[in-house]
């Protein structure tokens, strides 16, 4: 058996670097397609390979992983002439968004050297707006009263994002952060 899956994953790798995949990319697909057929045998069914990936579902292995395997599925389905499963990877929910604590934000504030980056960063660490959207800022788009501040989207002029700028060291500016 070991040397019918060395057969079919020699011709299961010429048959992607014939289709103008870099053949370490090819290598890895044929690597997958291997191990996945010394479980099932050389020609895993529709069935079967849906089974493989609940399995690795179960074994929580990595949502990357999983869309690599799924990939394979559909490039064997093309050289086998096998209809691959119908599956999705699932959602990456481990990437975490990473924020500046308030120490790492008066830092950041305390480096700054003129009143324009001080007033920009303030409004990017506090109001949450992007880069991108304080670059557009014009001043009828900041309410001081009612602390408001509305921008819009560069690429999207009909989409409006209202902020409330939350306290922190820009509400009472850091001394010594922006030369008088």
């Amino acid at each position: 058996m070991e040397q019918d899956i060395r057969t079919k994953r020699e011709g299961f790798f010429r048959h992607l670097t014939e289709k103008r995949l870099s053949d370490a990319y090819a290598a890895s697909l044929a690597n997958d397609w291997r191990t996945m057929a010394r479980y099932m045998g050389a020609f895993p069914t529709t069935g079967e390979m849906r089974d493989y990936y609940q399995g690795m579902l179960k074994r929580g292995l990595s949502p990357a992983r999983m869309g690599n395997t799924i990939k394979m599925f559909r490039r064997w389905g093309t050289y086998a002439e096998v209809e691959p499963p119908d599956l999705t990877a699932p959602r990456d929910h481990n990437k975490r968004v990473v924020y500046l604590s308030e120490l790492e934000a008066t830092r950041l504030l305390h480096a700054c050297h003129d009143i324009r980056d001080y007033a920009a960063l303030c409004v990017m660490l506090y109001g949450g707006l992007r880069w991108s959207e304080v670059a557009h800022l014009r001043w009828n788009d900041v309410n001081l009263e009612q602390r408001i501040i509305t921008s819009v989207a560069p690429r999207r002029a009909n989409r409006r994002r209202t902020h409330r700028p939350q306290g922190g060291p820009c509400a009472h500016p850091v001394e010594g952060a922006v030369p008088g």
